[in-house]
């Protein structure tokens, strides 16, 4: 195996290992906040290895260019796909099924949901491109249930959270967006659905969970 086939693989195993590592001490104290550094270094790393690879454009490598109808279709479909999985989380977690109004948490909410999507499905996915979209699309949805899993691991006391249904969810979601990206040819869709499913989730929110910021 020569080292041309390697390094994808390990660099997106690199940024994934590294995020995790940061999701899962990120609210810690002390030596916590060390290892959460080493994550964010190891993360860093692994994409500043990756600008050396015969990799496309950044926007190619993202999954971004000219809008065509067929990934219009996806965005649409996508917001749709948003709504109906945050609509069943809301009633999962006993909140109303809709919501009127919209707060500032819901807003930055957004922006992080997108933020995610241009790591796992943007940048890991088109790095693991040439391995086979089907594998980048498991392979980007098992990083993003890992880290979303590990930043749960030390919650607050008095603060349950169902980890086999957080890590279902994160990954049956994280394949149904990668999809998204695979069938479109484009990021879009899966930021857009992201993007909304984040909007209903938290439209009612007054302040962040614990997760985001405490």
């Amino acid at each position: 195996m020569t080292l041309k086939k390697v390094f994808p693989v390990a660099e997106a195993v690199s940024v994934g290992c590294g995020l995790s590592l940061v999701a899962l001490f990120a609210h810690g104290s002390g030596g916590q906040v060390v290892l959460s550094a080493a994550g964010w270094a190891l993360a860093a790393s692994g994409m500043v290895r990756a600008a050396f690879m015969d990799l496309p454009s950044l926007a190619g490598l993202l999954g971004i260019g000219p809008m065509t109808g067929r990934a219009a279709f996806f965005v649409v479909f996508g917001c749709v796909l948003g709504v109906g999985f945050a609509v069943a989380y809301r009633l999962h977690t006993g909140a109303r099924p809709f919501f009127f109004g919209l707060s500032w948490v819901a807003l930055v909410a957004c922006l992080i949901g997108m933020a995610e999507e241009g790591v796992y499905r943007g940048w890991m996915m088109g790095v693991l491109e040439g391995k086979g979209m089907a594998r980048a699309v498991v392979f980007a949805a098992v990083f993003h249930a890992g880290y979303k899993g590990a930043l749960f691991v030390f919650s607050p006391s008095g603060q349950r959270t169902d980890q086999l249904f957080l890590l279902s969810a994160t990954l049956f979601g994280g394949l149904v967006l990668g999809a998204l990206r695979a069938f479109s040819g484009s990021l879009v869709p899966a930021l857009a659905a992201h993007a909304v499913f984040d909007l209903v989730v938290y439209a009612d929110h007054a302040d962040f969970p614990w997760w985001v910021w405490s």
